[in-house]
């Protein structure tokens, strides 16, 4: 209901799949080295930031819309097992956001 009075609806799945997409890649580029060398991984951190462009591009514009307050869901799996990690966060005033993954 928030998103459908601020018009951005059509704006949100674009940062999701932003996000995914940038976590698969960091998460998998780190289990490929850990089972390449077999030492213990270092910590990992997800950072981001969710916006809304009008123009959807895919780059930040001059007509971006950061988006404060804004729920990010970070979700580690290994395989079809449950959630080895779940954290939740909400982005800053400037729509940032951090995550520390924790990997042992």
């Amino acid at each position: 209901e928030l998103h459908s009075m601020m018009g951005l609806r059509s704006c949100w799945p674009r940062p999701v799949v932003l996000l995914i997409l940038s976590l698969l890649s960091c998460y998998s580029y780190n289990l490929s080295e850990a089972r390449h060398h077999h030492q213990k991984l270092p910590s990992a951190v997800v950072v981001g930031t969710v916006y809304c462009d009008t123009c959807f591009q895919s780059d930040v514009s001059k007509g971006s819309h950061y988006i404060s307050g804004a729920t990010v869901a970070v979700e580690c799996q290994e395989g079809s097992s449950r959630p080895a990690f779940y954290q939740e966060v909400k982005t800053n005033n400037q729509g940032k956001f951090e995550v520390v993954l924790p990997f042992s």
